[in-house]
C-alpha cells in the first residue's frame, strides 16, 4: 500500500504537467499560416466549381461549402476549417479542402508544398482547370492519404504526368486521382515503396494505357482497386491473383482480355465490375464457388463470356441464392437477381 502511495506521489507532478500542456493552445507556425493564406488567395470561390460531390467509398453526397472563406491571420490556423495540426508541435498535418468551391490555376510552385509535414491532403471536387500536376506532390514524405480526384468539371482537367515518386511514398495508404482523363499515370515497374502500406488505389478515368504491370503483385495490403476507363489492355498479370485482401475491384471499360476463373481466388471480394472488356470464360465456376458468400455487386456485361452451366438452370439459381448475393447483373441470363 505504501509503495502505491509512493508511486502515485512521484507521478503526480508528471500527470499535472501533462494535463497543463494538453490544455495549452497549439499555435501553428507563422510560416505555415502564411503559406495557407497565400494558397487561399490563389483561388476564387465559385459554387459551380463544386456543384456535386460524392464519396466514392460510401456513395454519399458531400456538402459543398467554401472552407477557406473564414481563414484569416487574426486566428490560429489550427482552428481553421479543413486544417488539423499535430497536438504537440502545432505543425499542419492534415488539409481537407474537399468540395470547397475553389476555382483557379494550381501552380507547380504553390505555397501548399511548404507544408512538408502533411499526412493527409484532400483537394478533390474543386476546379483546377488546365493545371499541370506538380512533381512536388511526390515530395510529401509523410503523406498517407492523397486525393486529387474530380478536380475539374470542364473538356480540360488536371493534366500532365503523375510523378512516379508518389508511388514510392513509404507511408501512403490511400491515393485517389479519379476523373482526370488528361492525367497520365505510369506505374513503377519494380516494387513500390508504398507496397506494404497502400490499401486504396482509385484511378478511375485517368490515362494509364498499356498493361497492368507485375509490380502490382507486391501491393499485399490492397483492399480497393478502381481502374475503370483507363485504356488498360492485355491479360491480368499472374502476380495480381496473390492480392487476397481485395474487397472491391473495378476494371470496367478497358481492353482487358483472358479468362476470369482466377477471380475466384479473391475470397474477400464484395464488389467486382468487369463490364466492357474482352474477357472470355464460362460462368460455371461462379455457380459452385461457395467462398464468395459476401459478394454484393457483380457486373460482367459486354464481354465474351459463355452463359452455359453444367447444372440445370433451377439448380444454378438455387446455388446463387444460397450465396446470398445482394446484386447480380448478368444481362441475357440472370438479370437483377436479388
Amino acid at each position: 500500500m505504501g509503495c502505491v502511495k509512493l508511486v502515485s506521489f512521484m507521478l503526480y507532478p508528471f500527470f499535472g504537467q501533462l494535463a497543463f500542456s494538453s490544455s495549452l493552445p497549439h499555435l501553428c507556425p507563422e510560416d505555415q499560416a502564411l503559406a495557407l493564406l497565400q494558397f487561399k488567395h490563389m483561388f476564387t470561390i465559385n459554387p459551380n466549381a463544386s456543384d456535386y460531390c460524392l464519396n466514392i467509398s460510401t456513395g454519399q453526397e458531400i456538402q459543398s461549402y467554401p472552407r477557406t472563406l473564414l481563414w484569416n491571420k487574426s486566428t490560429d490556423c489550427c482552428s481553421w476549417d479543413g486544417i488539423h495540426c499535430d497536438e504537440m508541435t502545432g505543425q499542419v498535418i492534415e488539409l481537407d479542402l474537399c468540395c470547397s468551391q475553389l476555382q483557379g490555376k494550381f501552380h507547380s510552385n504553390s505555397s501548399l508544398f511548404q507544408l512538408s509535414n502533411l499526412k493527409r491532403l484532400d483537394l478533390s471536387y474543386n476546379d483546377f482547370t488546365g493545371s499541370l500536376i506538380s512533381p512536388k506532390f511526390g515530395e510529401f514524405s509523410n503523406l498517407m492519404h492523397l486525393d486529387l480526384s474530380c478536380s475539374s468539371f470542364t473538356d480540360t482537367q488536371l493534366r500532365g504526368v503523375l510523378p512516379e515518386r508518389v508511388f514510392h511514398l513509404s507511408d501512403l495508404e490511400s491515393l485517389d486521382l479519379s476523373e482526370n482523363p488528361q492525367l497520365t499515370v505510369r506505374f513503377p515497374t519494380t516494387k513500390w515503396n508504398s507496397s506494404a502500406s497502400l490499401m486504396k488505389l482509385y484511378l478511375y478515368d485517368v490515362n494509364i494505357t498499356g498493361r497492368i504491370p507485375e509490380s502490382f503483385g507486391h501491393l499485399t495490403s490492397l483492399h480497393e482497386l478502381y481502374m475503370g476507363y483507363t485504356n488498360l489492355s492485355g491479360p491480368i498479370p499472374k502476380p495480381l491473383w496473390n492480392l487476397t485482401h481485395i474487397e472491391s475491384l473495378f476494371l470496367d471499360d478497358n481492353h482487358l482480355e483472358g479468362p476470369i476463373s482466377q477471380f475466384s481466388r479473391f475470397e474477400k471480394l464484395k464488389k467486382l465490375t468487369l463490364k466492357n472488356n474482352n474477357f472470355d470464360d464460362r460462368l460455371e465456376f461462379l455457380s459452385f464457388n461457395r467462398s464468395w458468400v459476401q459478394l454484393e455487386w457483380l457486373i460482367l456485361s459486354s464481354n465474351s463470356i459463355h452463359h452455359e452451366w453444367t447444372a440445370k438452370p433451377k439448380k444454378a439459381i438455387l446455388v446463387i441464392k444460397l450465396l446470398e448475393w445482394d446484386y447480380l447483373y448478368l444481362p441475357g441470363y440472370f438479370p437483377f437477381l436479388h
